[in-house]
């Protein structure tokens, strides 16, 4: 090999050398962002999955929140629907036990003024139980019209029911009655009271 053939091996060699160690930096350098980039992938699939899991615990903490809300709200009404069915199962057995109080006719008569407009003078009849008939009586004269019949019903509650003779007209003139159709207003009374809630 000439002598002159030697620098110019040694600058190929350096140049190669060179050449290597760019390559060799570049590859390093390719293989460090795809590590990263891959590192990079994990850590997001790995925030979308706990943060998808996260999403579908609070859904079902709030399904479970929902669930026990309703169960609470079905048993406060169930327990306050029983309430008051006990309560005015009593009130009803307390009106019963008036039908021998002194002051019935008194009581009566304002429900059978409140009666008697819903039928013609001549064509009412009253039906009432035969201890009652003397303060059904008195409460139709008090009303003025102590010319309709009374008839005796046993069947009938504390109270008379007032018809015309063809029974197409009723109008339900019993203490019983007249609790049933004040129970909403005093159901809500009733459940104030023992929620302390009465305004």
């Amino acid at each position: 090999m000439p002598a002159t053939a030697g620098p110019l091996l040694e600058q190929l060699r350096r140049e190669a050398d060179a050449a290597v160690a760019e390559c060799t930096a570049r590859a390093s350098a390719e293989a460090e962002r795809i590590r990263e980039s891959a590192a990079a992938q994990r850590e997001r699939r790995r925030a979308t999955t706990v943060a998808a899991r996260e999403q579908a615990l609070a859904r079902e903490r709030e399904a479970a929140r929902a669930r026990a809300a309703q169960s609470t709200v079905q048993a406060v009404l169930t327990a306050r629907a029983a309430f008051l069915d006990r309560v005015f199962e009593a009130a009803e057995r307390r009106l019963e036990a008036l039908a021998g109080a002194p002051d019935l006719a008194a009581r009566l008569a304002p429900l059978i003024a409140e009666a008697l407009p819903f039928l013609r003078a001549d064509d009412t009849r009253v039906r009432c139980r035969p201890a009652l008939r003397d303060a059904v009586g008195r409460a139709l004269a008090a009303a003025g019209r102590g010319d309709a019949p009374v008839e005796s019903d046993d069947s009938v509650p504390a109270g008379a029911v007032l018809e015309d003779a063809a029974r197409t007209v009723r109008v339900d003139a019993t203490l019983t009655a007249r609790l049933q159709r004040m129970r909403a207003a005093l159901a809500i009374d009733a459940v104030r009271a023992v929620e302390g809630t009465t305004p």
